[in-house]
């Protein structure tokens, strides 16, 4: 029997079908030693790989979870609280399950947790618990000393948690003091003087200016005292200089 042209047609079809399969089927996925087609699964990796996050389900152990890049929140083990709404970025890497290393930032602040694990057997070597690296932005810059100036800060002050102020204690030593975050903020320092008995001491007050009209966005300086003390107290003309602000993430 002859064979016409459209049994010729379904023979190179079927031999084609048999050959790359149909739907998600079709080919072989690749591999580290094999060209192919890549899967669903392989897809969503590489894209991980490239920045691209992967949503994590509320209550999601984040102690659990396979190496990747991952965003959610109200997260069990978290470094902020399992009943804590901020939204997460997660990243997750390890050499094996027992070397491993998270990284979680808090999307809002940019505030970012450390923790590793690493198992020396049946042991877990590494620190317990969360670690964090401070990072400072600068919110004001200037040289300032007269009381009741205003400094208008670049970005909001409520958003930190802890203020670093960089002080001159007009004897060209300039100093870094760190505290809480409060409406009104007190620097006090100290120093010896060189070749004869005495010390100089200074303070200095910052507090929100306007706090319910300015958002946050200035702060004055209360005050400005500086004494000394030799056999006696005295006031002193040299004042300390407010030279840096800086918000602590």
């Amino acid at each position: 029997m002859e064979r016409t042209e459209t049994d010729s047609i379904a023979i190179i079809g079927n031999k084609i079908a048999a050959h790359i399969g149909s739907g998600d089927d079709a080919h072989l996925a690749a591999d580290n030693q094999h060209s192919g087609f890549i899967s669903a699964q392989d897809h969503r990796k590489l894209y991980q790989g490239l920045g691209e996050r992967v949503h994590l389900k509320e209550g999601t152990d984040i102690l659990a979870t396979q190496p990747g890049r991952y965003y959610g929140n109200l997260l069990t083990n978290s470094p902020v609280g399992a009943s804590n709404n901020s939204l997460l970025l997660i990243d997750i890497d390890w050499a094996s399950q027992k070397q491993v290393q998270y990284r979680v930032t808090v999307s809002y602040t940019g505030k970012t947790y450390y923790r590793n694990v690493h198992m020396s057997g049946d042991q877990d070597n590494g620190a317990q618990g969360w670690s964090w690296e401070p990072k400072y932005l600068t919110l004001w810059e200037g040289n300032v000393t007269a009381p009741n100036t205003i400094l208008n800060l670049v970005d909001n002050f409520y958003k930190f948690e802890d203020v670093r102020v960089t002080l001159n204690n007009a004897n060209g030593e300039d100093v870094r003091l760190t505290t809480p975050r409060s409406a009104a903020m007190t620097f006090n320092l100290t120093h010896p003087w060189l070749g004869q008995f005495g010390l100089s001491v200074f303070q200095v007050a910052l507090k929100i200016n306007n706090p319910s009209s300015n958002g946050g966005t200035q702060l004055i300086v209360a005050h400005n005292y500086s004494n000394s003390f030799t056999d006696r107290w005295e006031s002193n003309t040299g004042l300390a200089q407010v030279k840096r602000i800086e918000g602590v993430i």
